[in-house]
């Protein structure tokens, strides 16, 4: 599962390296080596059941503010 600015799915370029672990996500729609299904935070936070989120970590390689300006606005 990737977390990503849409619902749906993503496809990735594989590592150039072998052995690689770092997969180049590509636009939606896109033809690549692997596809895997994707959603968005907030989609993500509602099946999970999730209201707020104390900390929140991410690495997903210059995607972060695609992803936490998707995310849904609470109040605490």
């Amino acid at each position: 599962m990737a977390i990503a600015d849409h619902d749906g799915s993503l496809a990735f370029r594989s590592p150039r390296k072998p052995g690689g672990v770092n997969y180049r996500p590509l636009g939606p729609g896109a033809a690549g080596d692997v596809e895997a299904p994707c959603e968005r935070l907030c989609t993500l936070a509602t099946r999970l059941g999730v209201d707020r989120f104390d900390v929140l970590k991410l690495d997903i390689e210059g995607g972060e503010l695609e992803v936490v300006l998707l995310a849904p606005r609470t109040q605490s």
